[in-house]
């Protein structure tokens, strides 16, 4: 086993000896500095690469949750309320929710089987006016396009 300086071996019973002050090899092929400090630069790079989360999430107010009209809803129209909040973006298409039956029925949802549900649930949401018809859909149009109505749920306005 050869001396090593700044590296490590696998099996390398030295362990727990301090580091050296340099160590050779480095792009340049000079001396590196590795001076003492590299623990700490370690704990202070690991820190500073434990950014925020950057998943995206939907948000519902407590005061949304605990509001009678918010209880009115079926539970079919209380899973679909937070899919129309995922695709709510109010940067692109001047905040329209794009959603046809078809993607909700993929989702697999216990509920959401058959398109007549899935159709009495967005009906249910724009009747109690969570919801508004932007653009009616069909068969050369696409989906319909919904517009949040924001009038119980403030959480996501901009």
């Amino acid at each position: 086993m050869g001396l090593l300086l700044g590296r490590r071996r696998r099996g390398d019973v030295r362990r727990s000896a301090p580091l050296p002050l340099f160590h050779f090899g480095g792009s340049g092929g000079g001396p590196c500095w590795l001076a003492r400090v590299t623990a700490p630069a370690r704990r202070l790079r690991a820190k500073m690469s434990k950014k925020r989360d950057r998943r995206s999430y939907v948000g519902l107010h407590k005061e949304c949750v605990n509001s009678k009209e918010y209880a009115e809803l079926s539970l079919r129209a209380k899973a679909l309320y937070p899919l129309f909040k995922v695709k709510y973006n109010p940067l692109k298409n001047d905040g329209l929710v794009r959603l046809s039956q078809r993607e909700v029925k993929r989702k697999k949802w216990p509920g959401f089987g058959r398109h007549e549900a899935i159709a009495a649930t967005i009906q249910e949401l724009i009747n109690r006016g969570w919801l508004e018809l932007a653009e009616p859909g069909g068969l050369l149009s696409g989906a319909p396009a919904y517009r949040l109505t924001f009038r119980f749920d403030e959480y996501g306005k901009r």
